[in-house]
């Protein structure tokens, strides 16, 4: 199982829909939390702490309808 080289977790690749991120510009593995999938950079080449990144992926987006 790879690494995430930002929480060094292990990335259980037995689930489905599971990957490995690999960043575009250090080719590091990454995790989904620490991993921009849009621009295919990881927190550090952002230049985003770990722990802001998993604040983003973690807050629900609510919509107030009027």
């Amino acid at each position: 199982m790879p690494l995430c080289k930002a929480c060094k977790k292990r990335i259980d690749l037995s689930k489905p829909n599971v990957y490995v991120n690999i960043c575009r510009k250090c080719r590091k593995t990454f995790c989904d939390l620490h991993f921009d999938k849009t621009k295919k950079l990881c927190a550090f080449c952002l230049g985003v702490k770990p722990e802001e990144m998993e604040a983003r992926k973690g807050a629900k987006l609510s919509f107030i309808r009027r």
